[in-house]
């Protein structure tokens, strides 16, 4: 892997750490987890929409057609549910579990299930089969976890 792709996959690990943060904060300030996540996922979408649209329209990429579109598995459109819980769960969990624990426990997760998509090559992924280093490595991880909970 080269720094150039392993840069941005780290500062939006920075990025997450700080979403979670600011999105606890939310739900201070309006009173409701409900309100936050509302919130934050209207504002995301908003600015995120806003951006990438501009993008499209100074780039040559062509818009894909709504015949490809209504092809699609219907697993693909789940996206916008899953972000929606994530948010959720990190805005309730933040201040019980605090920014270092509910971090690696999202990494952990995203590590196991990581694992498991390419070891069964789904979703797209290429095949990459479970091995015993990949698991020792997922073990690290969570022990790392446990170690930053008690200390």
């Amino acid at each position: 892997m080269t720094l150039i792709f392993m840069l941005p996959a780290f500062l939006g690990g920075i990025f997450l750490a700080f979403q979670v943060g600011v999105n606890a904060q939310l739900r201070i300030w309006v009173g409701h987890s409900i309100y936050a996540m509302l919130i934050s996922i209207f504002v995301s979408l908003c600015i995120g929409t806003l951006i990438v649209f501009l993008y499209s329209l100074t780039s040559s990429l062509p818009w894909p057609s709504f015949e490809k579109l209504r092809q699609a598995p219907w697993w693909i459109w789940a996206v916008g549910i899953l972000g929606a819980f994530y948010v959720w769960f990190t805005i309730i969990l933040a201040p019980r579990l605090g920014a270092t624990v509910l971090v690696g426990l999202i990494v952990a997760g995203q590590l196991i299930a990581s694992l498991v998509i390419d070891h069964h090559g789904l979703i797209g992924f290429p095949h990459h089969p479970i091995t015993f280093l990949r698991i020792f490595g997922g073990i690290l991880l969570i022990l790392g976890v446990i170690l930053i909970r008690q200390f």
